[in-house]
C-alpha cells in the first residue's frame, strides 16, 4: 500500500516538474510592431490659369442708305449687312483684321454709299422715267452675309443680294471673300495650286456631271459646257465638312429664271492639284 502511494506521488511530482519545465521554456511574446505613419501625397495645388490664346471673331454690321433726288424724292434704298473681323490679339493680328475690314468698307462704299454708282444710277432712272411719264419705282439693293466659315488658317464668307434698277425684274447675286488669316491676304482657287488650268478643269468636270444628272438640265444655256471650260477662276466659298461651293452669276450659264447656279462638292475634287501652301490653308 505504501509502495502504491509512493509510486503515485512520484508520478504526480514528475508531471508537475514537466509542466514547470515547459512553462519556463516557452518563448517570450514578440511585441507588436508599432504602426508606421502612412506617407500621403499632398493635394495637388490648383494650376494657375493659363493665358488664353488670342482669337479672331466676326461681328455683323449693317449700313442703310436712303438715296434722294434733287427734288427730295426718294429714288433708292440700300441695306448692307457684312461681317467684320475682330481680335483680342496684338499688332499683327490687328493688322490682319484691318486689311479685311478695309475691303468690306470698300465693297460697301462701291455699291451702298450715297455717292456710289448705284445711287447715281437710281437718280438717272428717276429722271428718265419721270421725263417719259413712266411710273417710277424706287431702286433698291440689299445684301447680307449668309454663311461664315472660320478655321485656324482661313476665313470664308459668302452673302446673297438682290437689286432692282428699273428693269423688268430684280437681279440676284452672290459675293464671297476667302481670306488667309496667317498673312492677311485674300486668295482665290488659282492661288492654291501650281497648275490652275488642271484644277479648274477638275471643277468644270464636276459641275458638268452634276448638271447632267439634273432632271431639268435643258434649262442651261446651250454653250454652258464651253463656258465651264473657259472660266478663268471660279467663284467659290468653303464650308464645314470638307466641302466647297462654286457658283455662276445670273445669265452666265443659265437664264435669270434658273436663279444663281451653285454646285457643292467635296474638297477631294481639288486635292490632287493643291500645292503645299494650298493644302495647309485648307487643312488637307
Amino acid at each position: 500500500m505504501k509502495k502504491a502511494i509512493s509510486l503515485t506521488l512520484t508520478l504526480v511530482l514528475a508531471l508537475s516538474l514537466t509542466a514547470c519545465a515547459k512553462k519556463d521554456s516557452a518563448p517570450e511574446m514578440v511585441p507588436a510592431i508599432p504602426a508606421q505613419p502612412v506617407e500621403t501625397t499632398p493635394a495637388e495645388t490648383a494650376e494657375e490659369p493659363q493665358e488664353q490664346a488670342a482669337i479672331y471673331t466676326t461681328e455683323a454690321r449693317t449700313v442703310e442708305t436712303e438715296i434722294t433726288a434733287e427734288d427730295g424724292t426718294v429714288v433708292g434704298n440700300t441695306k448692307c449687312t457684312l461681317n467684320y473681323l475682330t481680335t483680342d490679339g496684338g499688332e499683327e493680328m490687328q493688322a490682319v483684321c484691318k486689311t479685311f475690314n478695309d475691303a468690306m468698307d470698300a465693297f460697301a462704299a462701291e455699291t451702298y454709299a450715297e455717292d456710289s454708282e448705284f445711287a447715281a444710277h437710281s437718280r438717272e432712272v428717276y429722271e428718265w422715267q419721270t421725263s417719259e411719264n413712266i411710273e417710277f419705282m424706287p431702286c433698291y439693293d440689299e445684301f447680307a452675309v449668309t454663311d461664315t466659315l472660320m478655321s485656324d488658317t482661313m476665313l470664308s464668307i459668302v452673302g446673297a443680294g438682290s437689286n432692282y434698277t428699273g428693269g423688268a425684274h430684280p437681279n440676284n447675286y452672290m459675293m464671297a471673300w476667302n481670306y488667309d488669316l496667317r498673312n492677311g491676304k485674300f486668295f482665290t482657287l488659282n492661288d492654291l495650286t501650281d497648275d490652275p488650268a488642271a484644277l479648274r478643269a477638275a471643277i468644270a468636270d464636276e459641275v458638268f456631271f452634276q448638271i447632267a444628272a439634273e432632271s431639268d438640265s435643258e434649262m442651261y444655256n446651250e454653250d454652258y459646257a464651253d463656258t465651264l471650260r473657259a472660266t478663268e477662276d471660279f467663284n467659290v466659298y468653303f464650308q464645314t465638312g470638307n466641302m466647297m461651293t462654286v457658283w455662276f452669276d445670273e445669265y452666265v450659264i443659265a437664264p435669270h429664271a434658273a436663279g444663281i447656279p451653285a454646285f457643292s462638292m467635296e474638297l477631294s475634287v481639288i486635292d490632287p492639284y493643291l500645292n503645299a501652301a494650298g493644302a495647309a490653308l485648307l487643312g488637307r
